[in-house]
């Protein structure tokens, strides 16, 4: 894996155990030229974006290594990035508070209002340390779960910022149909159809959320999310558009021992990230069995 000291870039061992001898793994990969990177390619071309995008798969060590590594590329102690976490809910942004990170891990997770029993303190604990002590702001980039219940029963007019309900009416209605087949996959066809639509409308609305967050920081930013949350074609970016505002993508994506050739990682292509990191797999669990279980 590629960690960053300074301004070097220093090899170290994947943590995730599955697929790590993938030809893919480790690969940085230009989606439009087809261009394979080293890290220092890629740091050099993010930072001269002010809103970088970086989407994870949530329970991947690697994934949660690599966004600390890229903050320490992208956010020198002169030039602090702003941290956005989906993982953080309520639009806020917290001022720059280096002390904060002196704190032991409760009275931090107080400070910031880390939802607990949503997101494991442990996977991102370090890279919030480092930001804080860095000097950087921290933006709550995700809707709360009393709002979330709003939008699932009332849509976007349970949206109180008048740009977010904009930039959920541009574009909740192209994706509607094709988000719904989607989310209906994702859960594994365990939720009826007709639970999908007010799924998208959530969806959509953490997306102009976290976009209206972005567009409220002074100076660049750097945005950790779920992965297709930060994709170029309809998600965050889109919503940024509707803003006047560009960004800049990037997948961490596990490798899937069927795909050998990063043009077969479709979905992902077709998504329109700029740049695609491949890791090892953190699990060879099957989601669907797991819910299956529970019905």
């Amino acid at each position: 894996m590629l960690l960053m000291a300074g301004p070097v870039w220093a090899l170290e061992p994947w943590q995730s155990p599955y697929e790590q001898d993938h030809p893919l793994v480790g690969a940085i990969l230009d989606t439009q030229s087809g261009e394979r990177l080293s890290a220092e390619q890629l740091y050099q071309r993010l930072s001269g974006h002010p809103l970088v995008l970086v989407g994870e798969k949530h329970d991947n060590p690697d994934h949660h290594a690599l966004e600390r590594a890229l903050y320490q590329a992208l956010s020198p102690q002169s030039a602090p990035r702003t941290l956005v976490l989906e993982m953080l809910s309520g639009g806020a942004l917290l001022k720059p508070n280096p002390g904060l990170s002196e704190l032991d891990d409760t009275a931090l997770q107080v400070a910031i209002e880390w939802p607990q029993g949503s997101w494991p303190w442990q996977d991102y604990a370090e890279l919030v340390r480092l930001a804080l002590a860095n000097g950087s702001a921290l933006g709550a980039a995700n809707l709360t779960r009393p709002t979330i219940r709003a939008v699932y029963e009332q849509g976007a007019d349970a949206l109180d910022s008048a740009s977010q309900r904009a930039t959920m009416a541009a574009i909740e209605p192209r994706v509607r149909e094709p988000w719904a087949e989607v989310l209906y996959e994702q859960h594994c066809g365990a939720l009826p159809m007709a639970h999908m639509t007010p799924m998208v409308k959530v969806q959509v609305a953490r997306d102009a959320a976290m976009a209206g967050v972005l567009a409220q920081t002074e100076g660049p930013a750097l945005l950790i999310s779920g992965g297709f949350h930060a994709a170029q074609r309809d998600a965050v970016p889109a919503h940024l558009r509707e803003r006047g505002l560009d960004s800049v993508s990037v997948l961490l994506l596990e490798v899937d021992s069927e795909h050998q050739d990063w043009r077969e990682y479709r979905e992902a292509i077709e998504a329109d990230f700029h740049y695609l990191w491949f890791t090892p797999k953190s699990t060879t669990r099957d989601y669907c069995d797991d819910l299956a279980g529970t019905h």
